[in-house]
Parts: C-alpha cells; structure tokens; sequence
C-alpha cells in the first residue's frame, strides 16, 4: 500500500512539472490569458488571424543577429521503455485529466505484458511509436536483426490499433 501512494505521488510531481513547463512555453493557456493575448495584440496591431505566430526574438550566429516570425513555440512530451503495468495507467490517468497528448515509445517486450493499455493509449488519442522489442544497440545488431527489433514491434502496435507507427526511437540513441 505504501508503494502505490509512492508511484501516485512520484506521477503527480512528475505531471506536474510537465504541465508547469507547458503553461511557461505557451503551450496551455491559463485563465485570462486569452484575454491578455488579444489585448496585446491588438496593441501590436496585430489581428486575430496571426494568433499562431509569435516572434521569436533574436538570435546571434557568430558576428551576424537575425529575427524571425514562427508558429507558436510548442513541447512535445515522450516517454520511453512502456508500457509499465504500475506507472503507465497513473501517467496516463493524469494526461487524461489535463487534456494532455503524448508519444510513447514502446518496446515489444512490454506490449506483449501489457497489450490493454497500448489500447488505451492509442483510444486516448497519443501518439504511438516503436523503441524496439527488447531495447537492444540496434547499431550492435546486423541489420536483419535490427529490422526484426522495429518489424516485430511495429507489428504488434498495428494488431492493437489498427494503425503501422509512423515513428521509431532507437534505444541509446543508435
């Protein structure tokens, strides 16, 4: 019992750190900040239909300083090595309640264990990426068996949901 209330605690500081970084980089409004928005653009002159983009200010590149207009600056939350029968359901208990998306990276090993919550992210509405069977140096690997690591991974995803990932992270970065 004492380890639950440890893992409930652990994801709610773990949430809400990510849901304070969303709001400080603009991702997540908070109240009236619509208002204050459409105030300051209207100061700048500027129209409701420019909502998405922002300046970014100024950057140095040696001797040269440039300025651009981009779209709205955005974090995308990913998580690795899932699904976990203890931490996934309260991670994604806790982005259901925010109205938070995801990509989740998932190793083949651990969708065999947990097939009903690669359901319940995908029904969610995250986004659903391959990170290999048994998190192995794809690069230590020849490429055949490399490629069986994502097949057999990305295979079992599109049983679960219908849908081949469009995404793979290599474990360690290879």
């Amino acid at each position: 019992m004492r380890n639950i209330g440890r893992r409930l605690l652990f994801a709610d500081f773990i949430l809400s750190i990510l849901i304070v970084s969303l709001l400080f980089c603009g991702k997540i409004s908070g109240a009236g900040s619509a208002k204050r928005e459409t105030a300051e653009r209207a100061a700048q002159g500027r129209t409701a239909e420019a909502k998405d983009e922002v300046p970014t200010g100024t950057a140095a590149t040696g001797s040269e300083t440039f300025s651009e207009t981009s779209e709205a600056k955005k974090i995308a939350l990913t998580f690795d090595d899932g699904p976990d029968g203890a931490y996934t359901p309260l991670l994604l208990d806790g982005l259901r309640e925010r109205g938070v998306h995801a990509t989740f990276f998932l190793l083949g090993k651990q969708i065999e264990l947990y097939p009903e919550i690669v359901e319940e992210m995908f029904a969610d509405g995250h986004e659903i990426g391959i990170h290999s069977y048994e998190h192995v140096d794809l690069e230590s690997l020849s490429e055949a068996a490399a490629c069986e690591q994502i097949q057999k991974t990305g295979d079992r995803i599109c049983e679960l949901t219908g849908e081949w990932p469009s995404f793979v992270r290599p474990p360690y970065g290879n």
